[in-house]
């Protein structure tokens, strides 16, 4: 439900920014002020959460976005939309940390894996629901903030009638940060950061452009719903080929896919809506895989006690990524139009193919008895990270590698 409002929420901040004339560097500051809420709350609230337990912590997250959003009604200026923004991102990891350590918590090691993936996909589709409220309404106004606001508030009942076990919290692992990652497997780095960067840009920017080149509300939530349910649904059989084949092969296909599709968007603008579904849903699978893909890349490379404070740098620089992407894409938009957004989007796919073109050419893939399993992922928080059954096997099954130096050429 929580979700379903955020969801909502995200897309009718693009669409309205756009009807209200704000710039497209304006736009984009605004989007990224979420993304600056989120780093906020990721460094901030576990402490918050710990110290007034997860009842009462939800509780506040709930209330504070639900009265955020209807404050969007009351507000019309850049600025303050900013501020609503940064406090929203704020609210939403908030919203993670508790629902994902409290998972954490009531799940065994046998559960995880199904577990873990069911809820990376229902988080995309409860985005996807989101959007079903823009096709029945006649504008994105006053009315659609109020579903949104409703469906956040209404989050809070299951919640405050359920007792929580309070969640224990582990050691954090072993450090591994940004340094390592990039000494041991830079392209799963900078799969991440890409990630972020598109991924950041697409949730604000896309309702944005689409409004800008005459599409209305109904037709951009058919396009992001056809996005995210794509998302949701392929990450899986694209996830598990990788598993038997060289995953990079799979990172640079992936990017290829989204890269192309964002150019031939750009090319040809308004179109039919079932052509925009269709390519919507290809480059929702394509795009929103990669850090998940990434994300088992790194761990066919990694020790698996490093695994857990690898995963946490590596969302860390999502966040970092999805925070300057709204800003990157507006400049983009501003200097060459609505579909600057899409030779942005290119641009970062072509650079990331690329690198994992040359990458492939210059290491050896990962022996096949040391490959890690993909699992479906979606960027959350820190707790969700607890969660991989990759970090809870016994030492027999774990992928346990030394961080290994260099391998020779290919």
């Amino acid at each position: 439900m929580f979700l379903v409002g955020a969801g909502l929420l995200n897309t009718l901040i693009g669409l309205l920014a756009g009807e209200r004339g704000f710039s497209s560097l304006e736009a984009g500051l605004i989007m990224s002020a979420y993304f600056l809420g989120y780093l906020m709350g990721i460094r901030f609230l576990p402490s918050l959460v710990g110290r007034v337990g997860h009842i009462r912590a939800f509780t506040c997250f709930a209330a504070s976005i639900s009265a955020i959003i209807i404050l969007h009604g009351v507000f019309d200026s850049p600025l303050a939309w900013g501020l609503f923004r940064l406090l929203a991102g704020v609210c939403v990891v908030g919203f993670f940390l508790v629902m994902e350590s409290w998972l954490n918590v009531v799940t065994t090691n046998r559960e995880r894996g199904g577990v873990f993936s069911t809820y990376a996909m229902l988080n995309l589709m409860a985005i996807g629901v989101g959007q079903v409220l823009l096709m029945y309404a006649r504008d994105a106004g006053p009315a659609l903030f109020a579903w949104a606001a409703f469906f956040t508030v209404m989050a809070i009942i299951p919640v405050a009638v359920t007792y929580v076990e309070e969640p224990i919290r582990g050691d954090g692992s072993s450090a591994y940060g940004v340094a390592s990652l990039w000494a041991n497997v830079p392209l799963a780095l900078a799969g991440i950061l890409a990630s972020g960067l598109t991924t950041g840009s697409f949730w604000g920017m896309a309702p944005f452009y689409l409004q800008r080149i005459g599409y209305d509300s109904g037709a951009v939530a058919f396009i992001m719903c056809a996005t995210i349910f794509g998302a949701s649904l392929l990450q899986w059989p694209i996830g598990r080929f990788s598993d038997r084949f060289d995953r990079r092969l799979f990172i640079s296909g992936a990017s290829v896919t989204a890269g192309a599709l964002a150019i031939i968007v750009g090319l040809v603008g308004q179109t039919t809506n079932t052509y925009f579904l269709a390519v919507g849903f290809v480059y929702g699978g394509a795009s929103f895989c990669l850090y998940g893909l990434c994300v088992a890349h790194a761990n066919d490379y990694i020790a698996a006690e490093h695994r857990l404070s690898a995963a946490r740098s590596l969302i860390n620089m999502f966040a970092w990524g999805a925070l300057g992407g709204p800003f990157f894409a507006g400049l983009s938009m501003t200097a060459l139009g609505p579909a600057g957004l899409l030779w942005y989007f290119s641009l970062v796919f072509a650079m990331l193919a690329g690198y994992s073109i040359y990458r492939i050419n210059i290491r050896l893939p990962a022996p096949e008895e040391e490959k890690s399993r993909f699992f479906p992922m979606v960027e959350t928080s820190h707790a969700a990270l607890e969660l991989d059954p990759r970090l809870n096997e016994d030492s027999q099954q774990a992928v346990a590698v030394e961080p290994r130096v260099e391998d020779s050429p290919a």
